[in-house]
């Protein structure tokens, strides 16, 4: 039931798209391979919440509360004459038992509010950028493979606006410079 919860739900769509959002699977977000590792992350996430939800409610159920304050009117007094019950007599206001969502609902208030307490830390931590590693089998684009190159040999020339034909021969020489009479550009397909 406490897998059901609102809070479990949202963990295991986080864990499912931070699955598919993971490098390896970029490639191929819509495969096989990846829907089922995002579906097992999130079954694994709403796993780990209902637990700990659980968890909370049991520390809840054996901590004891405060004690609680007793009204000394009986509960008739405290009822308006046209709502009193009948041959009964006074009948003990029970508080319903919670349970399902409001049950889980509470258990994470009741967390957030220990975690506030000891300290715990209320933004939420900056998302940590990744570096694409490319895989040398994959094709790249023209312009791309020439970014790189220009980038690895640290040399800083405008590549833009069609700007590569122009210059050919400045970026083949510091390229290759046993080309650099041989070979003229003709065309970028």
């Amino acid at each position: 039931m406490l897998g059901r919860s609102e809070d479990a739900q949202a963990e295991a769509r986080k864990a499912y798209a931070t699955e598919l959002a993971k490098p390896w699977q970029q490639d191929l977000p819509d495969s096989d391979d990846a829907q089922r590792a995002a579906t097992e992350a999130a079954a694994q996430a709403q796993t780990r919440t209902a637990e700990h939800l659980l968890a909370v409610r049991r520390e809840q159920l054996h901590t004891p509360g405060p004690p609680r304050s007793v009204d000394p009117a009986p509960a008739r007094a405290r009822r308006p004459p046209g709502r009193r019950r009948g041959l009964g007599g006074d009948h003990l206001n029970t508080v319903p038992e919670l349970s399902g969502v409001d049950l889980a609902r509470q258990a994470l208030l009741t967390a957030r509010e220990t975690a506030k307490k000891n300290g715990a830390q209320t933004q939420k931590p900056k998302r940590r950028t990744t570096v694409v590693v490319r895989d040398s089998r994959v094709p790249l684009a023209f312009g791309t493979a020439i970014g790189m190159m220009m980038t690895e040999r640290d040399l800083v020339a405008p590549a833009a606006g069609g700007s590569i034909l122009a210059q050919w021969d400045t970026t083949l020489t510091a390229a290759a410079t046993k080309f650099a009479g041989h070979v003229r550009a003709v065309a970028v397909d």
